[in-house]
This record gives C-alpha cells, structure tokens and sequence, in this order.
C-alpha cells in the first residue's frame, strides 16, 4: 500500500510538467483523498507513521467563480495494529501514557472515527492550471473509545497490572480549516494536490491532517 501511495506522489510532481492545455468550466468536483493524521497528545505518535491513516471522498459545487460548498466524509484508517488485546483495533491511537497515573474513566484508545464535513471553500490563487483555497467549516466526528473501567496492581513496585476496559460509543461537534493546493489537467477534467486540515472538537485533542488528492470535475447542471 505504502508504495502505490508513494508512486501516486510522484505522479503528482510530474503533472505540472505534462503540459496539458487547461479549458475549465465546470462547476462541480468528486474528490478523492488519502494520506496522514497526527495527534501531538497521542503516546508514541509519530508525524507520518503510519504513512496511510485517513481516507475519504468529497463532492463540492460553485455558487461564484470564487467560492464553492463542500461535503465530504473522512475515516481513519491504518495497516498498524495494537498489540495484546486491542489488536482488534488497528485504526486509532492511544492517549495514556501510564497505567499508574491513570484513572478510572480515563481514555486509553480512540478508533473507528469518522467525520462528515460541511465547509465553503475560498480559491485564493485560481490562475489557468493552478488552485491554492482556504476551507473553513463544521464538522461531526464520531467513533469509539476505549475506556479505563478498573486497575489492580499484582505486586507493588512492578508494572504489573490487571484492568479492565469498556467501549464508548461518542460523537463531538466541531470544526475544521484547511489550506490546500490543486493542479488541473486533462484540461481541467481532472485535478490533483495535496492538502492539510486542522480540526478541533471540545473534549478532544487537536487534530492535524496531510492528503494527496485527486478529483474529476464536472457541470452539475447544463450550461444555457
């Protein structure tokens, strides 16, 4: 998988000198996008690693030459599993840090998170070939938690503890804003770029995101 995502980045740096004539004149766009998330409060994450973590799929659609609504819905995916008992999960990250600090009730896992997106998107820079849009909006995110329901220590002065845990079922309400780039060709039939999405929700750590997409443009309605 890591290698068709690399050999798809390297298509994307060879697009720009493909010297396709750009003509667009469409107002809508089906979009594909995968690549990476990173949570600073997770324990042990690391920027980029898993390389492939998120993947989703968006529609958006002009009201101006300038700005478009957007709709998409995003998952969290991964080829990492936990070890142990939480091997099951495989698509999420771990919050606690130390078993002796923690406290029943706390988050130890969060995974199988989902989102849907609704944002109006703003094309700083739209000259012939080339697209840089700022995205701002709201976003529902929902998925499983995995919490610290009791603790014992076995022996004192070891790390040897016998817990318990219980899934939560949660959803947050929030936001998102992204910046991202876009070169068009196939005279603008198709798009590619990448991207980078920070999203916010109360109760949860800050969460930052790096995609390559690619789309296909199209007119929702017939031109008069």
């Amino acid at each position: 998988m890591k290698n068709i995502f690399l050999s798809l980045f390297a298509f994307l740096l060879l697009i720009p000198f493909a010297g396709f004539s750009q003509e667009r004149d469409f107002d809508s766009r089906m979009q594909f996008t995968a690549g990476n998330f990173y949570v600073p409060q997770g324990t042990g994450e690391k920027l980029f690693s898993p390389f492939i973590r998120n993947t989703g799929i968006s529609f958006s659609n002009k009201i101006s030459p300038s700005v478009s609504l957007h709709l998409g819905y995003f998952r969290w995916f991964s080829q990492t599993s936990f070890v142990g008992q939480f091997s099951k999960l495989g698509n999420g990250y771990s919050e606690l840090s130390s078993l002796e600090e923690a406290k029943v009730g706390d988050v130890h896992y969060r995974y199988d998170y989902q989102f849907m997106d609704a944002s109006v998107t703003y094309s700083m820079v739209d000259f012939r070939d080339q697209e840089v849009y700022l995205g701002l909006g709201a976003s529902y995110a929902f998925g499983k938690d995995v919490l610290l329901k009791g603790k014992f220590r076995l022996d004192p002065g070891y790390e040897d503890w016998l817990v318990s845990y219980e899934d939560k079922n949660v959803s947050y309400l929030g936001g998102m804003m992204q910046l991202g780039y876009n070169y068009f060709f196939f005279k603008g039939r198709m798009n590619a770029g990448v991207s980078g999405t920070v999203r916010y929700y109360p109760s949860l750590p800050v969460q930052y995101y790096t995609n390559l997409n690619i789309g296909y443009n199209f007119s929702l309605l017939k031109k008069k």
